[in-house]
């Protein structure tokens, strides 16, 4: 998701453990999946109800199309 090689996750850990304290850090730790766990649900729900609207909309075009009158060629003058 984020691209983050051995050496980035290395370095947040230690950074992590100077700011937080290792006492501290299995709860951040908790905290931080829970928040990222809540926004991929409602990423998940977003993406699912502009598919829904985008669904529902094609449909009715394509509806409204068919519900259309067919158009009637002219017949040339002579």
């Amino acid at each position: 998701m984020f691209d983050l090689g051995f050496n980035e996750l290395i370095l947040i850990g230690i950074i992590l453990i100077i700011f937080i304290g290792p006492k501290e850090l299995p709860q951040a730790l908790k905290a931080i999946y829970g928040f990222l766990s809540k926004i991929k649900v409602y990423a998940t729900e977003l993406r699912t109800g502009i598919e829904t609207l985008v669904n529902e909309s094609e449909i009715n075009s394509v509806v409204k199309e068919i519900e259309k009158p067919p158009i009637q060629k002219k017949k040339k003058k002579k």
